[in-house]
């Protein structure tokens, strides 16, 4: 995610050690002010004024969900307020409230958060659409509600992804970061460890060469042991939220461990806390703010998704 700004926000930036070469950035900090905690940040370009921030996996338990689901969410928000357009492939529901205001000011919001929400929500154009749905807006992206079947839902995603590979091969984003975000819920289901779906060769495709396009990739998952290696394997950052289930907690310690770090705590973390990693560092603790639209716990009803729809 490109972070672009006409003038820095105040507060106190410190740039990471050099020697990533006078085109590359290097990993910093941003706080906004002392009391904050400090924000790790992947890669910044001081003299450009520009920062990217990479989202990854993802994870939706009880207790937490509303606020872990805010991570996926403000990033989505972010590229458009930048002008960069997201796919959200969205099979449970979860994210199809991109468009809805806050019925209240969260706790959660950082300085200038007001603004930035009145902002994205007055120039943002978001589409829900519901494929296979004659009464909703059956042609495309988001969510998948009209495909009750896996099987239907990853031969859909296959062939959305390959389009999207051929067009960004055509059209890479020469003048900019960043092209497009495509952003993949529940990506187990579409690029499974065992076993072949009918999109999995279409998504490691896609891990693998996007990048090179200018094509952004997030994929999101609750079940890290169940996610094709290849994926984790390709993505140059990395967040790990909170996990209970034993068998995701050793899968995800193993994943951490390939990238040279560990995630000791990952059972531990509070609601909006995750362990991240990038190319060029290890594991460390991070803090996301809330997002600028609102989610609740429960996702939207295939009949309000329907709704929302035809809007």
């Amino acid at each position: 995610m490109d972070r672009s700004w006409p003038n820095w926000p105040s507060g106190r930036w410190r740039a990471g050690p050099a020697g990533y070469g006078p085109r590359c950035g290097r990993p910093g900090w941003y706080q906004p002010h002392p009391l904050a905690v400090p924000i790790r940040l992947d890669l910044v370009w001081e003299r450009e004024r520009c920062v990217v921030e990479i989202d990854g996996d993802d994870h939706r338990q009880a207790a937490k969900f509303a606020a872990d689901r805010a991570r996926d969410v403000r990033l989505v928000e972010e590229c458009a307020l930048r002008g960069v357009s997201a796919i959200v492939i969205d099979p449970n529901n979860d994210l199809a409230r991109l468009g809805d205001p806050w019925p209240e000011e969260p706790p959660g919001w950082e300085a200038g958060d007001r603004e930035r929400a009145r902002e994205y929500l007055e120039n943002t154009d978001v589409v829900v659409w519901t494929p296979g749905r004659a009464g909703g807006r059956p042609l495309a992206f988001q969510p998948l509600v009209g495909l009750p079947s896996p099987e239907q839902r990853q031969s859909f995603v296959s062939q959305l992804q390959m389009e999207l590979f051929v067009w960004f091969k055509r059209h890479p984003a020469q003048d900019r970061p960043l092209g497009a975000l495509p952003v993949t819920d529940e990506a187990q289901t579409f690029a499974p460890a065992t076993g072949t779906a009918a999109s999995t060769r279409s998504t490691v495709l896609l891990a693998s060469q996007a990048r090179k396009y200018g094509l952004g990739l997030v994929f999101a998952t609750q079940a890290p042991k169940g996610l094709h290696n290849h994926i984790p394997g390709n993505a140059a950052t990395q967040f790990f939220g909170l996990l209970n289930a034993p068998i995701q907690i050793t899968a995800a310690k193993e994943m951490a461990k390939q990238k040279g770090g560990d995630v000791p705590d990952i059972s531990r973390l509070g609601a909006g806390q995750f362990s991240v990693a990038s190319e060029e560092s290890a594991f460390t603790k991070t803090r996301v703010p809330m997002c600028l639209t609102w989610h609740p716990k429960s996702p939207l009803t295939t009949e309000e998704v329907i709704g929302k729809s035809r809007r």
